[in-house]
């Protein structure tokens, strides 16, 4: 019985390693050659299932010459090409998707032929962590890419992909490929359509930013904490449980819920708290973060829809997750907030024009004056920051691109008009900023910010230059957590 009482060690976790620096995605300087074909060329076969519909054996044996992450291979019959398993429940009627597949492996050799039987929604190759194109290569269906490697060398290799039929490797016969170990921990990113399982999707550039491989993409289009792409499908709280906590990731992070702008906001805060807790009861040493996305600058946002941020984000926090948003950046990354005590000088008519047209001129008659004067610099506000004008039901926020003098004080300038009238003495506060400004596309650039080059051509969902911004954000974002918390 003495045992009962000796007190028992407490267990460690362990920190994930994580790079250092939030760089963007290296690229080759040199790309190697690449060379499809129908039909082989390299003798040595090294396949990734060992089944066929007249060799009736298990296939996909994990950690046989390659590493699958990402998802679950898929079981349910004889194949030599690998897919994923269906893990993301994208139907009310419980109908499921795959979420995507990476393939890591080693390679000692000067040749390689990657066997595709499919491959039509593009590929993405890294080889010793540079990429040969940041840009999805797409294959014909059973092809063969030669790589000429230039030199006998151990290399790492690593495909990631979405829904394709990756069959395998040839090389020559004094070759050796082996598995390559998964690298950081299980993470899922939960979603909507921002959320694309495809090789250009946003999660892709975090798990890079990351530097971990097994990072599932979860995303179903049209919901949110709330939404359930209007009864099509099921929110995030009701598919938590069979698309989250069944593969016991231990890291979490949500990215979405602009969908949800159309709900009471004492719902969206009750929806997020019961998310979280599921996980939390169910996981709890599992790292729970992520926050908000938008598809346009913060001219974007009305009044409501502010309302709606800050309960998901207060339910975030109550529930134990770490809110990070890309629609609030931590302020550190862009300095400490002046204008503290910046209230609005003049009457403002609901309409007045933010500019004079040109993003950087400022007439008198357009933008806004506050009560500190171009005497006191510290006090005034700067180009390029966020501010929120207002309050209650009329606050609205709007980015800083031009200033003049007109009365001894500054005017500044935004994009947009007034959405509100407001009166002299009301408060105009810095905000964190968010990523993305101006509210124009890659097809409608409007020339006020980086929407033009972040926001894609059906003009609301983000272009792959967008993707790649939203990731290497979110894990900037997420390494400062973990490395604050101990776990990085």
């Amino acid at each position: 019985m003495r045992a009962f009482h000796i007190p028992r060690p407490q267990r460690t976790i362990t920190p994930w390693p994580v790079p250092p620096a939030d760089q963007a995605p290296r690229v080759m300087e040199i790309p190697p050659p690449i060379a499809i074909d129908t039909v082989p060329t390299l003798p040595k076969v090294w396949l990734t299932g060992s089944g066929s519909t007249s060799y009736k054996l298990a296939s996909h044996a994990n950690h046989g010459h390659f590493t699958f992450c990402r998802g679950l291979p898929d079981e349910s019959g004889p194949s030599l090409g690998f897919k994923p398993a269906k893990t993301v429940t994208s139907g009310a009627d419980g109908t499921r998707a795959p979420s995507g597949l990476q393939f890591a492996f080693y390679h000692d050799g000067e040749d390689i032929e990657l066997h595709f039987q499919n491959n039509d929604r593009g590929y993405l190759l890294k080889i010793d962590g540079e990429y040969v194109s940041l840009d999805p290569a797409t294959t014909p269906a059973n092809s063969f890419s030669h790589i000429a490697l230039g030199s006998r060398k151990l290399r790492r290799f690593d495909i990631i992909t979405y829904q394709a039929a990756f069959a395998g490797v040839r090389t020559a016969t004094s070759d050796t490929v082996y598995a390559a170990p998964v690298r950081g921990p299980r993470t899922i990113c939960i979603g909507d359509s921002f959320s694309i399982a495809d090789a250009y999707g946003w999660t892709n550039w975090f798990a890079e930013g990351l530097g971990w491989d097994d990072v599932w993409t979860s995303g179903i289009g049209a919901t949110g904490f709330v939404q359930d792409a209007n009864g099509v499908a099921k929110s995030w709280r009701d598919r938590v449980q069979d698309d989250v906590i069944a593969y016991k990731p231990e890291v979490v992070f949500f990215f979405g819920s602009v969908n949800d702008l159309s709900e009471a906001p004492s719902d969206v805060y009750q929806a997020v708290y019961d998310t979280l807790s599921q996980i939390r009861a169910a996981l709890p040493d599992c790292i729970i973060a992520g926050g908000m996305n938008t598809p346009f600058g913060v001219e974007f946002w009305q009044p409501i829809g502010l309302d709606v941020y800050d309960a998901a984000k207060r339910a975030f926090t109550d529930a134990g997750g770490a809110w990070m948003s890309v629609l609030e950046l931590p302020q550190e990354f862009s300095g400490i907030p002046i204008g503290a005590d910046a209230e609005l000088f003049d009457n403002i008519a609901q309409g007045r024009a933010g500019s004079a047209g040109p993003p950087d001129v400022v007439a008198g008659q357009s933008g806004f004056r506050v009560n500190t004067s171009s005497a006191t610099p510290n006090t005034n506000l700067r180009i390029g920051s966020t501010v929120e004008i207002g309050a209650g039901s009329t606050r609205e926020r709007v980015v800083i691109t031009g200033s003049a003098i007109s009365g001894g004080r500054f005017v500044y300038g935004f994009d947009g008009a007034f959405r509100f009238a407001h009166s002299a003495g009301e408060p105009v506060r810095e905000v964190p900023p968010c990523y993305l400004t101006g509210q124009g596309s890659t097809v409608a650039p409007s020339g006020w910010g980086n929407a033009d080059v972040y926001v894609g051509p059906d003009g609301y969902h983000p272009s792959p230059e967008g993707h790649r911004a939203i990731g290497l954000l979110n894990a900037a974002m997420l390494k400062r957590h973990l490395r604050e918390i101990g776990r990085a």
